[in-house]
């Protein structure tokens, strides 16, 4: 009756890095590459050496705790919880 309407929410384009958000190398998946990066630019504002604007995921122009919750809680935790469906049905099969 209804048709699927895509509003392309999941295509959010960060304002200086692209789509991707935590994805910060945009190879697909967020892992400990992207985690290193986001790391690299801790507690760093825009007037710092360090400062890499598309690590500010909260954009309150510092790379601070916001930005470590929201790639943990939004990004990170998406990616763990899609590999651990993954591993269920594979191990569903094998049983």
């Amino acid at each position: 009756m209804y048709e699927r309407v895509d509003i392309d929410a999941d295509e959010f384009n960060h304002p200086y890095c692209g789509p991707g958000l935590a994805d910060f190398d945009d190879d697909g998946i967020v892992n400990l590459v992207d985690f290193a990066r986001l790391s690299e630019a801790w507690l760093t504002d825009p007037f710092d050496q360090n400062w890499d604007p598309c690590c500010d995921l909260d954009y309150d122009d510092e790379i601070a705790v916001g930005d470590m919750l929201y790639f943990s809680e939004k990004e990170w935790f998406e990616l763990v919880d899609m590999l651990n469906k993954k591993l269920d049905k594979l191990v569903e099969r094998f049983n």
